[in-house]
């Protein structure tokens, strides 16, 4: 299946979500920056994808994007169940980054670009850096993705925990969040079946495509009440 059109399609809706979220939400806000944040880095990797990851710079930049797009969907789950994200979860999520895009740079003449499957995506793959001669740096790469995936889990376990189910809001309440965090959890388990080398890249443009469409329409359909509400302390 050729899917060049699909990521050119995404990345137009892509501009025009980024400029709803600009717009609609006129509070500078964590909520909104992460939002933008999300549809910046799906915008870049879909751009990537359409044009083909050729070289390891491209390859390191569609890393990073990954990197902040988990980063700030981590962010917004922690936001919507709490008014003050904990100062170790800012602190673990900025160390997360610094230390998985500096892996990468450190290792950034041993990336074996030419060994990628053809039509693969690089969202859905396991870097081939993190295969390096420095195994502590492999196994504290993969704690802190346990560890990220650890906390989501559990604000999205306290955030259905926190609502009301009597609450007006919360059927649509709990969809939308579920379809925030589905594209996550997706890359954490694909990624724990690439380590295993039990799953096949040649899937990854199907899941990239699902990833990349359950995003953008999560974030335009979105719970209006957002636009104002920085946490759910009133709607629980």
């Amino acid at each position: 299946m050729e899917f060049r059109p699909l990521y050119y399609a995404y990345l137009v809706l892509c501009v025009i979500v980024f400029f709803e979220v600009l717009i609609t939400i006129r509070k500078i806000s964590l909520l909104k920056i992460c939002f933008l944040l999300i549809i910046s880095s799906l915008f870049i990797m879909n751009y990537l994808s359409y044009t083909s990851v050729v070289t390891r710079l491209q390859f390191v930049l569609i890393k990073c994007m990954r990197l902040i797009y988990v980063c700030s969907t981590l962010l917004i789950i922690v936001q919507l169940v709490t008014p003050k994200i904990p100062r170790w979860i800012i602190g673990f999520t900025v160390f997360s980054f610094f230390f998985l895009i500096g892996v990468r740079i450190f290792n950034f003449n041993e990336i074996a670009i030419e060994s990628q499957t053809p039509f693969s995506s690089q969202v859905f793959s396991v870097g081939p850096e993190f295969y390096s001669p420095l195994p502590i740096a492999r196994y504290i790469a993969f704690a802190l993705a346990g560890a990220g995936a650890s906390v989501t889990f559990y604000y999205y376990r306290r955030f259905f925990l926190k609502m009301n189910k009597e609450n007006i809001n919360y059927r649509h309440l709990s969809r939308w969040i579920i379809a925030m965090v589905a594209p996550f959890f997706l890359l954490v388990i694909f990624g724990a079946l690439g380590i295993l080398h039990v799953f096949d890249e040649s899937i990854s443009p199907y899941l990239f495509s699902f990833f990349s469409c359950t995003i953008i329409f999560s974030i335009l359909l979105r719970p209006k009440f957002l636009n104002t509400t920085l946490h759910l302390n009133d709607y629980a």
